[in-house]
């Protein structure tokens, strides 16, 4: 535990309702925390590859290379846990039948122009990204992503809705009821309570749990090389948008959660982000971001310290070797995955609230109101914009909608007080 070198002595308890990123816990609790990140990740390294037909081992692998790899430029001061983007979604699924190799080729680019956007953030400073993401876009882009997870959960409810709401109720009622350290393992207890209820239910198949048995302990993942293909490159460069707001938007919850000022380790974070999606892209794997259902996680156990997370990036590369893993993995019965997924989105739609109530935002504000109408219609929208051979999901137009409609909507705001204000001047100043 050398890097992580305050000492804390206090216990998960309501005592200490926080644990600060370089607060140091047991070994112990940090491997099991560290195994609820693994839990969570879980569900976009299963939809995302299961969507996209991207492998779902090579998809883990670059997971937990670039959550170690976010945690080292970020100097172990920002808890994060890089997980494949459900922004490109969308994209990717539109050029599936393209192969993997196309779609790598759109990874590529993605994560080349994010890794130049880090850097002119580095260089030029906070400032110059947050004139593009104030405080009221990236609580709206938080909204989006959390209100984005339910359409794809709704899906898998129709399939197996009983099983949805074991999942629910178990996590919440540990959430509920449980106390310390009980508590804040909740999403992970829920999960195993509702996947063991899945046996007598007839939830888990015949052929899902054939294949577990039959799958080899260790073995490679797959590796694949990109091609590069203008259409697939021309559709992902929106949800570059996306993946920035989202690491903006993750240090600002934790800054805003934590009462630390973290806003200098934003550039670190999305030129980790970007190196770790061109890694993936040359190699085969599915781009990552700042994982919104892990800052959930977060929430939920009110443990913010790094070591879990760094367990968690160890223990999800060292799985992508292992076959039987990404079987067992893919024997989750749907119905358990979108009931952890419908909890974790409500968890981020709290966090997007709690931003703007600590960066002082008017919800009653119109352009507030108005980004709050295009986070929810863009977030909860399964109709894409189709554009030729380009196909642009929900999240990713909602989330340009913002950025582009934002300084529109606050000049015109500005405007009409500069109307007003010499208005009321000339009133008061009276007749010459």
């Amino acid at each position: 535990m050398a890097l992580w070198p305050v000492h804390s002595d206090r216990e998960l308890s309501p005592a200490a309702p926080v644990l600060g990123p370089r607060e140091r816990i047991s070994r112990p609790l940090a491997f099991a925390l560290g195994l609820q990140h693994v839990a969570a990740i879980s569900f976009a390294g299963l939809l995302v590859p299961k969507l996209t037909g991207m492998p779902v081992s090579t998809t883990l692998l670059f997971s937990g290379i670039g959550t170690l790899l976010f945690l080292v430029l970020a100097g172990n001061q920002v808890p994060g846990y890089l997980g494949p983007s459900y922004a490109f979604l969308g994209p990717l699924a539109a050029f599936s039948q393209d192969g993997v190799a196309a779609q790598l080729g759109g990874v590529l680019a993605a994560g080349l122009l994010l890794t130049a956007l880090g850097i002119a953030v580095k260089a030029l400073g906070i400032r110059f990204l947050e004139s593009l993401l104030p405080p009221v876009v990236t609580g709206a882009i938080v909204l989006l992503v959390g209100m984005s997870v339910t359409p794809v959960s709704v899906v898998f409810v129709i399939g197996q809705p009983v099983l949805t709401v074991i999942t629910v109720l178990a996590i919440l009622l540990v959430m509920l009821l449980g106390r310390g350290v009980v508590r804040r393992f909740a999403v992970l207890i829920g999960l195993l309570i509702s996947w063991l209820a899945a046996l007598p239910l007839g939830g888990l198949s015949a052929e899902a749990t054939a294949a577990v048995s039959e799958a080899p302990w260790f073995g490679l993942p797959v590796f694949n090389t990109p091609v590069v293909h203008p259409n697939v490159v021309v559709a992902a460069i929106p949800a570059v948008v996306v993946l920035a707001a989202e690491y903006v938007a993750h240090i600002k919850a934790v800054s805003a959660v934590t009462g630390r000022n973290l806003d200098g380790r934003v550039g670190d974070a999305v030129i980790a982000g970007g190196l770790t999606s061109v890694v993936a892209g040359l190699s085969g794997g599915a781009p990552v971001t700042n994982s919104l259902g892990n800052l959930g996680v977060l929430a939920a156990s009110k443990v913010y310290a790094t070591a879990p997370c760094a367990i968690g990036g160890v223990v999800v590369a060292a799985l992508a070797f292992c076959p039987k893993f990404t079987a067992a993995l893919a024997s989750v019965p749907y119905g358990v995955v979108a009931g952890a997924s419908i909890v974790v989105a409500g968890m981020i739609v709290r966090i997007a609230l709690r931003i703007w109530r600590m960066s002082g935002v008017v919800l009653a504000a119109p352009v507030t109101l108005v980004l709050l109408i295009i986070a929810v219609v863009g977030g909860s929208s399964v109709l894409p914009l189709v554009f030729g051979d380009l196909r642009i999901n929900g999240p990713v137009w909602g989330a340009v909608a913002i950025l582009a409609g934002y300084p529109v909507l606050d000049g015109v705001r500005r405007a009409a007080v500069r109307v007003r204000t010499r208005a009321a001047a000339r009133t008061s100043a009276g007749p010459r």
